[in-house]
């Protein structure tokens, strides 16, 4: 929120807060203020990020981490489709998730908790993880592990475009190792088993 349009928010909710001045004119309580303040500032804090967690093992959590996308805040390139204009490149890499639209929410986080060891997962081109209205489980699992590595698999849906990525840890080091549309992968595992 800029800050012109925040102080246009607070001289709007502090208006009936005015009472009258020494001088004549009208003036603000200091107390008022505060209060828009730190009321705004919570409110603000409350729907521009989010968190959820999975317990992937006794020893292994996960944490996505999510905000409102602001298209003016990235540089976005806009794909054409016969019906409309979409998202498609977000600050220079493909986005997923998005569906024929601009997203609604970006990943700010996503890392692991390894026997309290926080190891973290490349996030870049992933968009609306999951539905803003809805208060659905962080998908995520493990596929493989050893004494060394770690293979973590998750599947991200805001009920449109599902995306699946897939994250290789060895030694507490992490790679991606999948980004791939829902619909690409099981595609391509229906070629593979003809």
């Amino acid at each position: 929120m800029s800050s012109a349009s925040r102080r246009l928010l607070i001289e709007h909710r502090v208006g009936f807060l005015r009472f009258p001045g020494s001088s004549g004119k009208r003036a603000v309580s200091p107390w008022a203020v505060l209060l828009v303040l730190i009321a705004t500032g919570c409110v603000y804090a409350a729907e521009t990020q989010r968190q959820v967690t999975r317990q992937l093992a006794p020893d292994v959590q996960a944490t996505l981490e999510f905000a409102r996308f602001r298209a003016e805040d990235h540089d976005v390139v806009y794909c054409a489709t016969g019906f409309a204009k979409y998202a498609c490149v977000i600050d220079g890499m493909p986005a997923f998730g998005t569906h024929h639209t601009i997203p609604a929410l970006k990943v700010t986080a996503l890392f692991l908790d390894v026997d309290g060891k926080r190891i973290e997962l490349d996030f870049s081109g992933m968009y609306n993880p999951r539905s803003p209205r809805e208060d659905k489980p962080l998908v995520m699992s493990i596929t493989d592990r050893s004494e060394d590595t770690l293979v973590v698999r998750g599947k991200f849906s805001d009920g449109a475009a599902a995306y699946m990525a897939e994250w290789k840890i060895v030694r507490g080091h992490s790679v991606r190792t999948l980004l791939r549309c829902v619909e690409c992968v099981e595609m391509m595992c229906s070629e593979l088993y003809k």
